[in-house]
């Protein structure tokens, strides 16, 4: 009796820890990559108001990110927005032009050559549509008068080096 009620604690402790650290480490996995945009202010002295781009553009940066798959959620609130051009890039492209990408996923959005808008697509973990700064960046009654580089913003990014 005493040996079968050590088994059962044994079996209950093994349990229990397992499932604890797969908690933990699940935990850990999925919020990785959640933080602080630009940790390193690379903006504040590299950001350029305007690039050589002609038309209204939406760039969708990616690099093969864990995040990317969240951002993706948001191509049917871009759908809306049919008067830009949608370009998928990787970060050297959007460095050419002389935008620094200190993580991904980003969007810049860029009208006539000039940056409206650069950074993540919402703020979050998850990187939700209904979190997403694209209404306000895409609206027509919009009040951005200078190029918005978001970069003090938690969301889930893949920080660059």
């Amino acid at each position: 009796m005493l040996n079968q009620r050590k088994k059962n604690w044994l079996s209950w402790t093994v349990i229990a820890v397992w499932l604890i650290a797969t908690s933990v480490f699940l935990f850990w996995w999925r919020f990785a990559d959640f933080g602080i945009f630009d940790q390193q202010s690379e903006w504040l002295d590299q950001a350029p108001s305007r690039v050589n781009v002609t038309g209204d553009v939406i760039f969708h940066v990616r690099s093969g990110c864990l995040c990317d798959p969240l951002a993706d959620r948001h191509d049917k609130l871009i759908q809306q927005y049919d008067q830009y051009q949608q370009r998928r890039v990787k970060p050297a492209e959007m460095e050419a032009l002389g935008i620094p990408v200190p993580a991904t996923p980003m969007l810049v959005i860029v009208e006539q050559g000039k940056v409206i808008y650069s950074g993540p697509y919402a703020t979050g973990p998850t990187c939700s549509p209904e979190q997403s700064f694209l209404p306000q960046l895409l609206d027509s009654e919009r009040r951005i008068t200078t190029p918005w580089y978001n970069g003090n913003v938690k969301a889930c990014r893949c920080v660059l080096e």
